[in-house]
């Protein structure tokens, strides 16, 4: 339970960009950010008195970059984009928040609750496309809507609609709690 909470506080420090090359910029950002800190923590030591204020804002500056790296580098290898999965696999409910997703052995699904229910349609047909993509059809209108099915330490998770992955926002919708072969 430490270990969910853990990773709630870091989800807040995890950089998302659907720019190409935003992370370089952010990354460019943090470098600069970083070498800042560190300026202040040694200008704050060399300073006759101790500048403590300009010490401890140093060092808060290089807690933030420290915190947002990790939080970074920990989400990146948390996701598994390729995961081996079986229809079955697939099969039963999904959560996230109020909302449940059913998806059952026959291709029809229901989808009661608030939030990402409303996109998917409170019932309808659900396909696999290729090996990590499915395909909701909402029975209301026909309209479509495509996710990818991710792995991560938690089960497997729905992305938000999926265009192009390299333009994906990093938001995570549905869980479905199975183990991934």
């Amino acid at each position: 339970m430490l270990g969910i909470r853990r990773m709630k506080v870091l989800e807040f420090f995890v950089i998302r960009a659907a720019i190409p090359f935003a992370c370089l910029g952010v990354a460019l950002v943090l470098l600069g950010a970083a070498i800042f800190g560190l300026v202040q923590v040694w200008r704050g030591l060399r300073a006759r008195p101790l500048n403590r204020i300009r010490l401890l804002a140093g060092v808060a500056l290089l807690f933030v970059v420290g915190l947002a790296t990790t939080a970074n580098l920990i989400w990146e290898n948390s996701v598994e984009f390729n995961p081996f999965i079986t229809a079955a696999d697939l099969e039963g409910v999904w959560n996230d928040g109020s909302a449940a997703l059913n998806l059952n052995s026959d291709g029809s699904y229901t989808c009661s609750g608030a939030g990402s229910c409303s996109k998917v349609g409170a019932v309808g047909r659900w396909t696999r496309d290729g090996d990590f993509l499915l395909r909701f059809t909402r029975a209301s209108d026909g309209q479509v809507l495509i996710q990818r099915v991710v792995s991560t330490e938690r089960g497997l998770r729905l992305t938000n609609e999926v265009g192009d992955l390299d333009m994906w926002d990093g938001v995570l919708t549905f869980t479905h709690r199975v183990s991934v072969s």
